[in-house]
């Protein structure tokens, strides 16, 4: 295991810190206002100490596994984690963050990371690693529509499990910064994610309560037809029969308890009951036998939806 203090000297052009940017502004021979450039920032940084999102510091805490108390330290981490998240534009920076906890709780086996040698190649590594991670996840908080050896089916019943069966996507639902859209897509209709355990496909579907057919999500998050989704026909004849009933919905009293303090949620669930459609005393948890087992459905006939237009 290599130290630190080489792997600083094996990758120097890569450790560079603020104070090494300033020296380029400070053009004297002896830094000479390289102090007075730092205290300026200090000032800058208290300043903008009240703006701070409560949620990006508790995420980055969880994610460090550290308490961070200092106020630079905390914009240090939202200028550095902007800066690595933009580093990559196939996938998500997200993805290397959770391929290092696949790695840590041992779904990764038989890798050695110092030979991986692309982004692309570490993503692939990944999605069979999370595949069999899903197989573990908490069968309360989502809801497994179909499951066989290729493809799985789940309803997210909340945003944590939203971020997990939707990671290594571009989903406004799996976004990390606010769990506003997935509660919002649940609340309004059926929303479920498509997930080929082979190849890693995914596909987001949405079906709008009043809507006449439902709307296909790739990766990166754009619309598409359902014919350039590349789910079987077996899979969009699911689709098509699933129970139309919101995810919210079918939440049981356990997870409507467990997502009762999400203030995203109880906005989206107010804005409806001013505008005096779908009052929350109105809608009862379901009872939902397909949380114990998954459905045994008839997929052997031939069944297409009609192409989708508007993406």
């Amino acid at each position: 295991m290599a130290k630190l203090s080489q792997i600083k000297k094996d990758f120097a052009e890569l450790d560079f810190s603020f104070i090494d940017y300033l020296t380029y502004l400070d053009k004297s021979e002896t830094n000479k206002f390289l102090p007075m450039l730092l205290k300026l920032i200090q000032v800058q940084v208290e300043k903008k100490k009240s703006r701070i999102d409560p949620e990006f510091v508790e995420r980055i805490e969880r994610e460090t596994n550290r308490k961070i108390t200092n106020n630079i330290a905390i914009q240090s981490f939202h200028f550095f984690n902007e800066v690595f998240n933009n580093l990559f534009e196939d996938v998500s920076g997200n993805v290397i963050k959770e391929f290092i906890d696949l790695y840590q709780k041992n779904y990764i086996t038989g890798v050695d990371v110092n030979n991986i040698k692309s982004i692309a190649e570490l993503s692939e590594i990944y999605k069979k690693a999370h595949a069999k991670y899903l197989q573990n996840y908490s069968k309360k908080e989502v809801i497994k529509i179909f499951d066989n050896d290729e493809w799985l089916l789940v309803r997210p019943l909340t945003y944590e499990a939203s971020k997990v069966y939707g990671a290594d996507t571009k989903w406004c639902t799996t976004s990390r910064e606010s769990s506003r859209h997935f509660y919002r897509y649940a609340y309004h209709g059926l929303l479920v994610y498509c997930i080929n355990k082979n190849t890693g496909l995914k596909v987001a579907v949405h079906w709008e309560k009043d809507a006449t057919s439902p709307t296909f999500w790739n990766v990166l998050d754009f619309q598409i037809d359902s014919i350039m989704s590349d789910l079987p026909s077996e899979i969009l004849k699911i689709i098509r029969e699933m129970d139309r009933s919101s995810n919210y919905e079918l939440c049981s009293k356990e997870v409507l308890k467990m997502i009762s303090n999400d203030s995203n949620l109880m906005d989206i669930i107010n804005d409806y009951e001013t505008r005096g459609e779908i009052p929350i005393n109105e809608i009862e948890p379901r009872a939902n036998p397909v949380q114990e087992e998954v459905l045994h459905i008839n997929t052997t006939e031939e069944y297409e939806l009609p192409m989708l237009h508007g993406g």
